[in-house]
């Protein structure tokens, strides 16, 4: 592996023009704390013609009736889109090509994270569809810093609630839609502890510069800003099961903005800057008036909403009559809230209703459940209670990001969605539980448009879809009561 590999005291790596000699002998402490991972550092093989074949995408059935209504999708002047796959367990997946020549990886687009990461060919538990070969990349660099042991790469963990990613920070020409960045900093994973039989490789964090792990070195939205191209991503729902990142403009003229928030949930650490894209708003489902409410919007938790649990029970029962509820729902310990697949089939229940800058964006029930595995006729709830630590909704975030994707990431059940670690900084002053986290089923119904740019968060009505209802009103009959109720 990478440690026996570099330890060899006749082995020399090139890299840009420059050896890199490291000896057995100071290679000692490394081992013992290494011996497990491997990384790839970079040498100059010749060009595999095979591996440029395979890295041209195909031309993509999806973007037959993409012009309908007028619509115009973006050109590759405008910085491309990518064609983004969305999972049966509403995980949003797009291709991206790292190296040179450029490598195909499939990337989970997280708005709650803000590292690229993905998986090292050594690595043996990642058990990634793809997996990154540095050693056919001729513009491969490793960031090396000074330890006790002279020169080496420089380590990396992110930790998550249920397991973690471990590797060195790297550097390498990366492919986004129809932008080249070059020189992108990325964590190539050496070891994991995430589930098999994901349909992604790697992460790509489109969350703020304040939580990025990779620091100093600038994020992906940062070295697209260097390149004086506009930090504008709109994900814009198509056909069932797909969407497109579009990148470099807002995509309907017709948006609702949010300014984004700064949060802090290091109760300190990060001071006066964004970190998770937050923003404020309201909800409602019968009352006049919307509840006032802040939400972290975040594409990598697979929900429609996640609750703070002390307002769990009042408002799901809001949402499904006590009646209806009772009779036809329950909780599994393990999947969280389930009900009767029919109880979709009901007309008369009322739609959730997200108010963002005075405009509503609904959502009808039937919306917001999907097939519970192996299950009778059970299909469960996107809508969950956060009962992380007592309800507590951002019990802070340490030294490293701690999350958890629900289902998307690990074991754990899709009832939490993410989760942040309390790693080693006390829960945020403000109470916790006020957080409402605005998750993927929600998103994947309307266009949400990231612009850090202009620091803001913005939602519009998709192109030719129907089903996507928003209204600018402010009144809404009612039974929600105290806070969610009148």
């Amino acid at each position: 592996d990478w440690s026996s590999d570099v330890c060899s005291s006749d082995l020399s790596r090139i890299q840009r023009g420059s050896q890199l000699r490291i000896s057995t002998m100071s290679c000692t402490g490394l081992l013992l704390l290494s011996a497990w991972a491997s990384l790839a550092v970079a040498s100059l093989p010749g060009v595999d013609a095979a591996a440029w074949q395979q890295a041209f995408p195909a031309v993509d059935r999806g973007v037959l009736g993409n012009m309908a209504g007028g619509n115009m999708p973006a050109s590759a002047a405008d910085g491309g889109a990518l064609n983004v796959h969305i999972s049966s367990m509403h995980a949003q997946i797009a291709e991206i090509f790292l190296g040179t020549p450029p490598q195909r990886l499939r990337c989970l687009i997280d708005s709650g994270s803000s590292d690229l990461w993905v998986p090292s060919k050594r690595c043996s538990q990642c058990q990634s569809p793809n997996s990154f070969d540095a050693d056919v990349s001729s513009t491969f660099k490793p960031e090396m810093e000074n330890t006790m042991y002279g020169n080496r790469p420089r380590s990396v963990k992110i930790s998550y609630g249920s397991g973690q990613v471990v590797g060195y920070a790297v550097h390498d020409t990366l492919q986004f839609g129809s932008l080249t960045i070059p020189d992108q900093a990325f964590l190539i994973v050496e070891d994991s502890a995430l589930p098999p039989g994901r349909d992604w490789d790697g992460i790509c964090g489109l969350g703020w510069s304040g939580i990025a792990e990779l620091k100093p070195q600038p994020t992906l939205y940062q070295n697209i800003q260097r390149q004086s191209h506009p930090a504008v991503f709109s994900m814009i729902p198509s056909a069932a099961g797909a969407a497109q990142l579009v990148l470099g403009q807002a995509a309907s003229a017709d948006v609702t903005w949010a300014p984004a928030e700064a949060y802090d949930p290091t109760g300190g650490q990060l001071g006066n800057q964004r970190s998770f894209w937050m923003i404020s708003g309201g909800l409602q489902i019968n009352a006049p008036q919307p509840y006032q409410a802040r939400f972290l919007v975040d594409t990598g938790t697979n929900q429609v909403l996640l609750v703070p649990s002390h307002h769990y029970q009042l408002f799901i029962r809001s949402l499904i009559p006590d009646r209806l509820f009772d009779s036809m729902c329950g909780r599994d310990a393990q999947a969280g809230v389930v009900c009767d697949c029919s109880i979709q089939q009901y007309q008369q229940l009322r739609p959730l209703r997200i108010v963002i800058s005075g405009r509503g964006f609904e959502l009808p029930l039937s919306k917001m459940f999907m097939n519970a595995p192996g299950s009778n006729n059970l299909c469960l709830l996107t809508i969950q209670p956060n009962d992380l630590q007592g309800g507590s909704m951002m019990p802070g975030l340490g030294g490293i990001l701690g999350g958890l994707l629900g289902s998307l990431l690990g074991p754990g059940g899709v009832t939490l969605g993410r989760r942040l670690q309390n790693l080693q900084y006390p829960s945020p002053a403000t109470d916790p539980n006020e957080y409402w986290m605005l998750g993927g089923v929600f998103l994947e119904h309307f266009t949400t448009i990231f612009d850090f740019d202009n620091g803001r968060l913005g939602f519009a009505k998709p192109p030719g879809n129907a089903d996507a209802e928003t209204d600018r009103s402010e009144e809404h009959t009612s039974e929600l009561q105290s806070p969610l109720q009148s």
